[in-house]
Order: C-alpha cells, then structure tokens, then sequence
C-alpha cells in the first residue's frame, strides 16, 4: 500500500512538472478540439484564462480543467479573432505556430518618416516543428474580411446568376467584369471560403490576372497565372479551373452579397488577332462556392452542372479589334484661369504657365512621341497678328509631373514637340505642362504705357497629326474625338490687375430687394469688391459707373428691366491723386469699390428680374479711362433672379 502511494505521489508529481513545463514554454505540439482531454488542454485553458479569455465553468470551479468542451472552443474563436485567424475555435497549426511564438503576431517596424497601417491581411503563421508551409500558387488575399463567429446558427446559402456581369466583349489589354453570382443566407450568416471560376479554353494563354471582387469593388483576392500551373485542367482542352482559396467573403441574412469573376486579358498574347475573335465561357458551376456556417458545417454550391455552356456563367468574346492604345485630351483642372499675366520691362520673364492638359491612354499603355499645339488669340482661331507669337514667346517648354521636360526654341502659330518620351499608362490622366518665357515689355508691339499684348490661348486638336505615339504593343497609337481642347486665354501686361470679391456683401449674398407695389417695381443690387494693382504703373477707375463697368440684365419673357440710379463708392473715400472724374489706385495697393444700383421692372407682366458686371474697365492714365477691361472671373457677379413685377 505504501509503494501504491509512494509511486502515485511520483504520478502527481511527474503531471505537474509536465504542467508547469509546459505553461512556462507555453510549447503545443498537438492539435486540439472539443472532445479533447488531457495535460495540454489544461495548460491551454490556464494559458487562455491568463490573456483574459473567459472559461466560466473552469474559473468558477464548477468544472475541474482537463476538458476540451464548448466554453474552451468559444475562448479559442475568441482568441483567434484578435490574431486575423478563422474563428472556428479549432486549435490546430495555425493557431499552435502563434501560441508557440508568443501568442501575438508580430508587428512591422516602420522606417524612420512612415506611419505603419494594418491592411488586415492574414498573417502568415511561422510553421510548427515537423511542417512545410507553402503559399496557396498565384492566390493573394487582398481583404480577407471578418471571420464569422461560431455562434451555432445552421445558416444555409442559395446562389443565382448575377445580370451585374454580362455576355461582353474583351479587348487585348483591357480588364472587364465576366461572370457575377448572387448570394443569399438565411438564417445564420455563412462565409465563403473557396470559389472556383471554371473556363473551356486554357485560360493563362488569354488572361494573366483573374480578380475576385464584389459588386461594391471591394477586391477580395487575385489569381496571377504565369502558366498551366495556376490553373487545373479538368478535361483536355475543354475545362480548366482557377481556385481562389483561403478566402473569406461573409453572407448576412437580409443582405445580398454579388461576387464578380474579372479578368484582364494580355495585351500581347499572339492568340488573339485582328479579324478572329476567340469565344470563351466563363462559369461556375455546381460545387465551386465553398461555404462554412455558425456551426462550422460546410456546403459547397454552384449554378448547374455544365461547367463548358453558358448555362452557369456568361460567353466573353475576346477581340484584337481597337485594342490599340487611344489617346484622348482634357484641359487639366488645375490649368490657369482667364487673367493677366505680369511680365517684366528689365528682359525676360521664365517659366510662365501658358496651359496645362491632361492625356489619357485607352485599351493599354502608351508612350507620346510628338504634339503639336495651335497659339491663338483670344479663343478665336485666328493667330496673333501683333506682336506675333514667335516675339511673344521666346522659348515653349513641355515637362510632366515627373520634371521631365522638353525645350522647342523655335515659336510659330504651330510649335512642334517632337523626340518626345512621355509615358502614359493606362486608364489614368497624366498631366503635361506647357510654360513659356515671355519676351520683355518693352520689346513687344504694339507698345502703349502699359504695354497690352493681346489675349492669348493655347489649342490642341485631338487627332493623329497633333499626337502622335506609339503603344505597349509598338503599333501606332490612335488619337479619336476630333475634339479641340483649349486652354484658358491669358493677358500680358507690364502692370497686372485683379478683381477680389468682397465675401459678406457681394456676390456673395447680394439679392433683389422688392421695394414697390406698383407696375414699376423696382428692386435695389450692389456688388463690392476690391481692385488690386499688381505691377508698377498708378492705375485708375472712372467715379462715373457707366464709364467703370459693362452691365447686362436679363429677365423673363414679355417683360424688360432698366439698371438705373448707379453709383460708385470707393474705400478708402479719397485718396492723393484722386479727381473730379476718377479714382487712383497707386501702384502696388487695392482700393475697394462698392456698386449699387436700381433694377426697373417696365412691363406689364411679371417677370423674372437679374442684373450682372459684366466687365470692370481702367486705364494707366486719365484720359478715357476704359484702354483696358477685366471681364472674366465675373461669372458670381450676377444677383439672384427675383420676381419684381407681381
């Protein structure tokens, strides 16, 4: 009896040491799951418990540790969750290889200047003792999503072919939606876990990016096929599958959920030739959707039996027909707006932004050769009869967001850019800048005191002669629409002026005041805003409102308005220089300027009533007082319609 003792003491003796070994190396080498018993699921419950995973049972003493039971797989889920593994409260090799290294997937360290991000992306587990880990071929998980909860719901799913994708054609080059399947869950929320696209042609002979996305273009994973082993042929010639694996695409109840089969077909893959078309079914059929649901039971689903008919999916028509690079042409947002330009009277002045057009490549990538822009004047077409753009313009410049840039010296109505090494790639708008050094002041004619070029603009004509390249495919590129872009025009001038509207008053909140009840109605407008002389040269405003600006009013049909009773007030009132007839604005200041007028209703018939500036005149010196005019950036300075004739 002693020895029984004695040698059950050294039992109890040897568990425990093996406890304590192996809570302190916190070392798994078994998976596992509900059922399971022994040594390593007690130092497991005590090794979850001290992260803060809760086991009720065991923690209120109501159940001895040592049993893999259900609250033991909810506290692995649990703990899966925080370390982006599936939440199937299994605890296998995956799991293990995290526990094994520290319980926490490693963080990156960022570089000095970076800010590190999660992406959410699975971590791959460091392999356990004894394993070989290989990376499923070609398949990257792009947005993983959230695992589903083993909450026991038996939740089913139902699946249906989508219209979001249809029969359609694909050009070399292009990447286009091919075959879209509706998911439905009902009562439980299911997660998709696989998803096999199948084709009856060898698809890596046509396509080298199969995607896998949803119909809100949340990417969740993209297949690359470099050759037949990112593909398993099925039967010989005639069907061949493309795995997505180890995603997670979850299916609520109540919330339909579309996935979208895209591919992007080679741009320089001999198979596909002008004037034969090559005709490929893309499907899903049965047992392609790979699903799991709450209670960890899994289900695989498709759209019917024939994988090689359009029956469970759609027919692609693969084209060579327009697959050649298309250029097409905007004038960029960020452009100059309509206005002067100050240039010097002591020699040139460098680097002045004429323009700035955005150029686009469609069907595939491309490089731009050669463009040619038209100089006009003032938006007409016509060139620039004096002083002449080739005096005007010294030099012309083309660069790219990049820096790099391109000189022509020789300035004509036609400036060619040739030897050109722009890169566009495809689908995206890259921005060309075309600058320009001005000639000096002085040596442009006609010369007045303020030295007046006319308005001048910049034109492109979108077509094969005005831009010429060639695409990744080294075929010639086309150039369609026949559109004319134009930039904005701008004014040279030795002294430079601006308008800035006052906010507060007007435009901004300027409105038609009905101050009558009679026919003759009338309604009170006013503008305020602020003149400022950028240049050298004193520069003044007619006190006389019918000589300081250009006004039009527009009304509605059978009825008219007058603009009368208009007057000019200045800010500061009186400044040195000022006279009878005109206000001073001395170089290098702004001067505020308040306009107020009558607006007249003469009709018998309501109507409704606008007044607008339309153009601000001044001049360098007092006689005259309108050699020069600012009208563009007006388009605010027009008061609300208002009916004043009711």
């Amino acid at each position: 009896m002693k020895k029984l003792l004695i040698a059950s003491g050294v039992a109890v003796l040897a568990i425990t040491s093996f406890v304590a070994a192996q809570s302190l190396n916190n070392t798994f080498n078994t998976n596992l799951s509900v059922g399971s018993t022994g040594d390593s699921v007690v130092v497991l419950q005590n090794w979850l418990i001290s992260k803060g995973f809760s086991i009720p049972a065991i923690q209120s003493g109501a159940a001895t540790p040592g049993y893999f039971g259900s609250q033991t797989q909810a506290a692995v889920a649990a703990y899966q969750r925080t370390v982006n593994l599936p939440s199937f409260g299994f605890f296998g090799p995956m799991t293990r290889a995290i526990v094994n290294a520290g319980g926490t997937v490693a963080s990156a360290t960022c570089p000095a200047g970076y800010t590190c991000t999660s992406n959410n992306a699975v971590v791959a587990p460091v392999c356990p003792l004894g394993y070989t880990c290989t990376a499923n071929s070609g398949t990257v998980v792009t947005n993983p999503g959230t695992p589903i909860t083993m909450d026991g719901t038996d939740g089913s799913v139902t699946v249906s072919l989508s219209s979001y994708a249809s029969n359609t054609t694909i050009k070399k080059g292009e990447t286009k939606d091919m075959v879209a399947v509706k998911l439905q869950a009902t009562a439980g929320p299911v997660s998709v876990t696989r998803f096999d696209v199948r084709f009856n042609t060898r698809p890596w002979l046509y396509f080298d990016v199969i995607t896998l996305k949803d119909s809100n273009g949340v990417v969740v994973a993209t297949k690359n096929l470099n050759g037949s082993a990112d593909a398993t042929e099925i039967t010989v010639g005639s069907d061949y599958l493309v795995r997505f694996e180890g995603i997670n695409a979850v299916i609520t109840p109540g919330t339909d959920r579309t996935l979208v089969v895209s591919g992007r077909v080679m741009s320089t893959t001999d198979k596909i030739v002008s004037g034969t078309d090559v005709s490929v079914i893309v499907s899903v059929p049965n047992s392609s959707i790979r699903t799991v649901n709450g209670k960890g039971y899994t289900d695989s689903i498709g759209l019917g039996t024939v994988a090689t008919s359009g029956t469970s999916g759609r027919t692609m028509t693969l084209s060579a027909s327009g697959s050649t690079a298309n250029i097409v042409a905007r004038v960029s947002p960020n452009s100059p707006s309509a206005g002067f330009v100050k240039i010097s009277t002591n020699g040139e002045t460098s680097g002045v932004v004429i323009g700035k057009f955005d150029f686009k490549s469609e069907n595939r990538s491309s490089t731009i050769n050669t463009l040619t822009f038209t100089l006009k004047q003032n938006n007409t077409g016509a060139p620039l009869a004096s002083p002449g753009f080739s005096t005007l313009y010294k030099r012309l410049y083309i660069s790219d967001e990049a820096g790099k840039t391109v000189q022509v010296d020789s300035v004509a109505t036609s400036s060619v850019f040739s030897n050109l090494t722009f890169d566009l790639p495809q689908d995206v708008w890259k921005t060309l800048t075309l600058t320009a050094d001005i000639a000096d002041a002085d040596d442009i004619t006609p010369v007045t005191d303020l030295t007046n070029v006319p308005v001048a603009s910049t034109t492109i004509t979108v077509s094969t002669t005005n831009i010429v390249g060639i695409d990744s495919n080294f075929t010639t590129v086309t150039a369609s629409g026949a559109n004319v872009v134009t930039a904005n025009d701008l004014t040279f001038l030795a002294s430079a002026a601006s308008l800035t509207p006052v906010t507060g008053y007007a435009p901004a909140t300027s409105v038609l005041v009905d101050n009558g009840t009679s026919k003759a109605k009338q309604a009170t407008i006013g503008f305020n805003f602020t003149f400022n002389n950028l240049g050298t040269t004193d520069l003044y405003i007619a006190k006389n409102p019918n000589t300081a600006f250009a006004t039009s009013s527009t009304v509605g049909a059978a009825a008219s308005s007058t603009l009368t009773q208009a007057l000019t007030t200045a800010s500061p009132g009186t400044r040195s220089g000022d006279s009878t007839t005109e206000w001073i604005i001395p170089s290098g200041t702004s001067r505020s300027f308040f306009y107020t007028g009558v607006l007249d209703n003469t009709a018998t018939a309501g109507a409704n009533h606008s007044t607008a500036i339309t153009k601000v005149y001044f001049d360098d010196d007092t006689t005259g007082l309108n050699e020069f005019n600012i009208d563009f950036g007006l388009e605010a300075w027009q008061t609300p319609a208002v009916n004043i004739g009711i």
